[in-house]
């Protein structure tokens, strides 16, 4: 399995490793505690990648084959290398519930991932969240949030501005002086829809980004395991040729979720700075609400 690691082609973006930084407890070598626990928590059932490898043989694995495991992983975390089956996927399209087979956006495309690489980034994550969380008003990804709680918010604030009123000063009818009227405050709903937000990344703004996640390894990790992706599609028994992914977040991964939450961070950070405007997330459907 260490034959599978090698370094990426990574001519456009930063480097692994960057010298002048101190240590950060993110860094350190994962133990096997944590590989268990992600382990727990990689379901059965689930369809392999292209490396073909089961959660059921991970879940039921040997002291020796965790130890050697454990080793592995590391040693991609430790010298950010990622092997090479860890990048690849296979595209399974799935016929959606009573859509016409002759049509191609009657497909649901299902993007399967290696099971080894699903474990090895649920410690990673777990790693990251020491330091970063999604925004607060990103409602996907984020333990106790759901899209009722994203609309009781949005409820929230149309009712909040209906039952606020601003002063507006009018000609009186005599045409002599002004006079003081309250109006309510109008709100302006905009329900954005980002058309393949996922697959539109950019690479290198996403890896401008990851510079201020602490820790050495952990960057130069989450930086590498962005590039050398290659996606290959499936249709009963025929495959075609595989294509390198060279924008968007990994779809199947663990990680790539979160990814594109903190790509869309700073977009949030600045509607939000706006008086009188209020913007929220869930995974990429944006709701902005402005009220006057």
């Amino acid at each position: 399995m260490l034959l599978l690691f090698g370094p990426q082609n990574n001519n456009e973006l930063i480097s692994t490793f960057t010298s002048g930084f101190s240590y950060s407890p993110l860094d350190a070598p994962f133990n096997s505690t944590e590989l268990l626990a992600a382990l727990r928590n990689t379901p059965y059932g689930k369809a392999p990648g292209p490396d073909e490898v089961y959660s059921e043989a991970l879940r039921h694995i040997s002291s020796k084959g965790l130890r050697f495991l454990l080793r592995c992983i590391n040693h991609s975390w430790t010298t950010g290398t990622i092997p090479a089956e860890w990048g690849r996927s296979t595209i399974v399209p799935l016929l959606k519930p009573g859509k016409s087979p002759e049509l191609l956006e009657s497909y649901r495309p299902i993007s399967l991932t290696s099971i080894v690489s699903k474990v090895a980034e649920k410690m990673v994550l777990k790693r990251l969240l020491w330091v970063w969380t999604p925004h607060p008003h990103q409602y996907a990804y984020r333990s106790m949030r759901t899209t009722t709680m994203q609309l009781a918010h949005l409820t929230h604030e149309v009712e909040h501005n209906r039952n606020h009123y601003f002063q507006v000063s009018l000609p009186k009818k005599s045409g002599i002086g002004n006079q003081l009227h309250y109006r309510p405050h109008r709100t302006l709903l905009v329900l954005v829809d980002f058309s393949k937000a996922f697959d539109s990344i950019d690479h290198r703004v996403l890896s401008r980004l990851l510079a201020n996640i602490p820790g050495v390894n952990c960057r130069g990790w989450l930086r590498n395991f962005l590039c050398g992706r290659y996606a290959k599609t499936r249709v009963g028994h025929r495959h075609s040729d595989r294509r390198p992914m060279l924008r968007g977040v990994p779809q199947g991964s663990v990680l790539g979720p979160y990814l594109f939450s903190l790509y869309v961070h700073p977009l949030l950070s600045l509607l939000n700075s706006f008086a009188g405007a209020t913007a929220d997330m869930y995974a990429d459907d944006l709701s902005i609400i402005v009220k006057g």
